[in-house]
């Protein structure tokens, strides 16, 4: 993936039968090369519900080529972690 081009991620929570849930909390840890950030959806507009069971959170990595992180997690209602990972590089 390319620096300063606008990148998203994803979650998606479903309840035992399949269908999309909300857990009570979702949050999102970026780690990034420069350090780490915590966000929770309904605390500021970083995360954004779709629908029922969906988020997604979209930024622009600055210059520089690195790692970065994105671990989505929910509780509550619904409990669950998901992991993915990304290299960013210079165009």
């Amino acid at each position: 993936m390319k620096t300063r081009t606008r990148t998203r991620t994803t979650a998606e929570f479903t309840d035992e039968s399949g269908q999309g849930a909300d857990p009570t909390v979702v949050a999102l840890t970026v780690t990034a090369p420069a350090g780490v950030t915590t966000y929770t959806y309904g605390s500021g507009a970083d995360i954004v519900r779709s629908a029922q069971g969906r988020y997604y959170y979209e930024h622009v990595p600055p210059a520089g080529d690195g790692g970065y992180r994105y671990e989505w997690a929910g509780s509550g209602a619904v409990d669950s972690v998901d992991v993915a990972a990304a290299y960013m590089r210079d165009p």
